[in-house]
């Protein structure tokens, strides 16, 4: 796995990149935006870890400027503590994910994990070919019972195998997504390297498990193969719904909310009159837990910081809540009049209460939050200055028909979730007993998943670790709400397979915006199974599946079906002469030359390598031929290729013989010097 790691002072990135190696990562540095740009052009990533502060090109722009030309490679921001408008920014111009400095080495990792499984080319975590295993959570290769142990070196290629098996990778292709940047060996490391790796193999009983293709490179042999189960446009017209079906539940949602205060009010005075059982206490930590979430989704931050703080008093020992009595209790108190003042008027007004207390927190840390809906961006922004602690949203994110199963025991929290996601297209469907899950999850079949952390029955956690161990669901994305902020936590959230979580109270504008960022990305990612991302064209697997049915189509209806493989000339001595870099760009380009004269019917994949083959229904041998033809004098001048084509039924009942007839062709026209077509 290959990461770019963009940040401009030099002892944190050193500090990153010594880590992300040590976890078998390859790390290649960029000083500034410019050079990150540079590298990003050049280079194939999985991964980038991006600053946001950088000289020349900042990050926010460097992200746009990727994402305008299309790359989807996985960004991960660096971004401030307190930098809440730099979080926004990043997340709507397209980053994946944040993690705030200083970066704490666990979560980072966590994160990049999370990231790198939702865009390997596997969609479970485990790597697996026959017997063969590999964690890469844990870095542990298995073959059978007997582990392996590979240098940081061996277990890379092992790794790039497996994300890759059906492929062929030649030397250069390896060394190009293997090893850094500046360390740039000859190809003679890789034979070296894989030849260690075959002794080790062997030993623990993998025999031949790498193959020599000759005159290409490297794959998996196929006979050990036991592959895996893989499974609103917004208007001034939708604020006023959303204030409106935000205003509608606190009606409803008041009255329950007064009896949980009200079961702290109890506490507090038990507390004050020194017998406060640690049942009450533990049953009063579960109802300021809940009210910390819920109170703030209703735009009552003041109310959700209250409940936090007694909830923290809560979790401590008894003799420690009687210490603090006194401020429990004013705690409760003030938290009770927030609730009791907080109308649907005032709600559906200003879609966030405007109220005055006298809580027992400093003033500024109790600010609600406001919530700007507006087409007009400038317009939002300019009022998110006057505002203190505003977040703005572009409407224009919004999306349709987006079926997402939250669960958590809060109904008042799962209710606020449906009235707030639903204006915003997210269909909701909400469940309040985690023990029905796997039935609701069967029926509603949803493209999200949202957890809460702590519930009775079964926890957050261990629903996330039974997702990713389910073959029929291991893809599906996993995002959690919490009120725990700690390192640990956080830590248990990414190792059971989570894919991110937002913290409770919970920031409408961010969890739509991580909620749709999720979505699309993983729609994005099951479609690039089917894709080749280096070339955008069609991939191995897919296109067998695409050219067996033009054959069966073919066999019914009488017609013709030519089968074209096409190899680049001499791309080893054209990597040579200017670098990795230059490979893969002349691959892309030609990948895309193909995709655009041949018909949108035609099968045009990637096979691995710089070999391409093209499936031509209804196509005869002599009109194939022709249409290759036409593409010579627009690459005449910077590459040549060769070609062999061959034509069902005449060569060939089946793709695989069809295959090896025009193979034999293309071996023969390089033979006699490339740059043909027979």
């Amino acid at each position: 796995m290959r990461i770019l790691l963009v940040e401009d002072d030099e002892q944190t990135a050193v500090l990153l990149a010594n880590a992300l190696t040590a976890q078998h990562y390859v790390v290649d540095r960029a000083p500034d935006g410019q050079a990150a740009w540079e590298l990003a052009e050049s280079l194939t990533y999985d991964l980038i870890l991006l600053d946001i502060m950088l000289p020349k090109l900042d990050g926010i722009s460097l992200l746009k400027r990727l994402r305008s030309q299309g790359q989807r490679v996985p960004v991960l921001l660096l971004t401030a503590k307190e930098a809440e408008n730099d979080k926004v920014m990043g997340l709507d111009a397209g980053a994946d994910d944040y993690v705030v400095k200083p970066v704490r080495l666990p979560e980072l990792a966590a994160r990049i994990r999370a990231l790198l499984r939702r865009g390997g080319a596997a969609t479970l975590p485990i790597l697996q070919w026959g017997n063969l295993r590999l964690d890469p959570s844990q870095c542990e290769v298995t073959y059978g019972d007997r582990p392996l142990s590979l240098t940081p070196k061996e277990y890379a290629i092992l790794e790039f195998f497996l994300r890759h098996g059906h492929q062929v990778h030649s030397r250069s292709a390896i060394l190009d997504r293997l090893w850094s940047f500046e360390e740039a060996p000859g190809e003679e490391t890789v034979t070296a390297h894989i030849k260690g790796l075959r002794q080790k193999l062997k030993a623990a009983g993998a025999i031949d498990l790498i193959e020599t293709v000759y005159g290409l490179g490297y794959r998996l042999n196929p006979v050990e193969l036991k592959p895996p189960v893989s499974p609103p446009s917004a208007d001034s017209q939708k604020q006023q719904e959303m204030r409106a079906f935000v205003a509608k539940v606190w009606d409803k949602a008041k009255p329950n909310l007064l009896q949980q205060v009200a079961t702290l009010i109890e506490a507090a005075q038990m507390s004050i009159a020194g017998d406060l059982p640690e049942e009450m206490q533990q049953r009063a930590r579960q109802q300021a837990h809940k009210l910390a979430g819920s109170l703030g989704t209703y735009g009552l931050g003041a109310g959700s910081e209250l409940a936090k703080l007694i909830e923290t008093i809560l979790e401590l020992e008894s003799a420690s809540v009687s210490a603090q009595k006194d401020y429990f209790h004013s705690l409760a108190t003030d938290l009770q009049q927030l609730v009791e003042s907080t109308d649907s008027q005032s709600l559906q007004q200003q879609n966030s209460p405007s109220l005055e207390v006298t809580p027992s927190l400093p003033k500024d840390e109790l600010l609600p939050l406001l919530l700007l809906a507006d087409s007009d961006r400038q317009r939002a922004e300019q009022l998110a200055q006057e505002a203190n602690r505003t977040i703005a949203v572009d409407p224009q994110a919004a999306r349709t028909a987006i079926s997402i199963l939250a669960v958590d025991d809060d109904r008042l929290l799962l209710d606020s979730l449906c009235t707030l996601l639903e204006p915003w297209g997210l269909k909701v469907t909400a469940l309040d007993r985690p023990g029905q899950f796997w039935e609701v999850l069967a029926q509603t079949n949803p493209e999200l998943v949202v957890l809460d952390l702590e519930m009775p029955e079964v926890t957050g956690i261990e629903l996330c670790q039974a997702i990713r161990d389910d073959s029929r669901w291991g893809w599906l994305p996993v995002l959690f709400l919490t009120s725990k902020s700690d390192a640990k936590s956080i830590q248990q959230i990414f190792a059971a397979g989570a894919d991110d979580y937002v913290s409770k109270p919970i920031l409408v504008p961010e969890l739509v915006t991580r909620l749709l960022n999720r979505l699309e990305r993983s729609r994005m990612l099951r479609s690039q199974a089917e894709i080749d991302l280096l070339t955008g064209v069609t991939n191995w697997q897919k296109s067998i599946q695409d050219v067996n049915k033009y054959l069966l189509l073919a066999r019914r209806s009488q017609q013709p079906l030519s089968l074209v493989v096409l190899e680049i000339d001499n791309l080893k001595q054209l990597n040579q002469q200017s670098g990795h870099g230059a490979g893969d760009r002349i691959l892309r380009e030609f990948g895309q030359l193909l995709l655009a004269k041949f018909r949108r019917e035609d099968v045009v994949s990637r096979w691995g390598g710089a070999e391409f083959v093209v499936g031509l229904y209804g196509t005869s041998k002599a009109e194939a031929i022709e249409s290759l033809a036409e593409i010579l004098p627009e690459i005449k001048s910077r590459i040549t290729f060769s070609a062999g084509v061959a034509q069902y039924p005449d060569d060939g009942t089946d793709l695989q013989t069809l295959y090896r007839s025009a193979q034999s062709v293309l071996c023969q026209e390089r033979a006699a010097g490339g740059d043909r077509l027979e």
